[in-house]
C-alpha cells in the first residue's frame, strides 16, 4: 500500500490523471493499459462506469503498483467507503 505523500506525487508529477468513463467494465483494463504504455499512471475510474467498485477491484488486481487507481464522480459516503475497499487510492468529487 502506499504512503499519502506517495500517492501526491504520484498525482502531481508529470500532473495528469486520465478519467476514464467507460461504457462497459471490460473496457476499464485495455484502456488503462494503453494509458500505462503511454507513460499515464494515474487513472481515475468514474462511478459512471458500469458496475465501476469491481472495474475498480479488477484494476487494482490486473494493473497493481503500476497503476495508481482512482474513483471519480463520488456522490455520497457509501460509494466512497465501498471504492476504498475495492482498492481506490483516492477520491475525487465533482465540485
Amino acid at each position: 500500500m502506499r504512503s499519502k505523500s506517495e500517492i501526491i506525487s504520484l498525482l502531481t508529477d508529470p500532473g495528469i490523471i486520465a478519467v476514464v468513463r467507460a461504457q462497459k467494465q471490460e473496457q476499464v483494463i485495455p484502456l488503462s493499459e494503453a494509458l500505462i504504455a503511454g507513460g499515464v499512471i494515474a487513472i481515475e475510474i468514474t462511478m459512471t462506469t458500469p458496475n465501476a467498485i469491481a472495474a475498480i477491484r479488477d484494476a487494482r488486481e490486473k494493473l497493481g503498483e503500476r497503476a495508481l487507481i482512482g474513483v471519480g464522480t463520488v456522490l455520497d459516503a457509501k460509494v466512497c467507503r465501498d471504492a476504498i475497499e475495492a482498492g481506490a487510492e483516492f477520491v475525487m468529487v465533482p465540485v
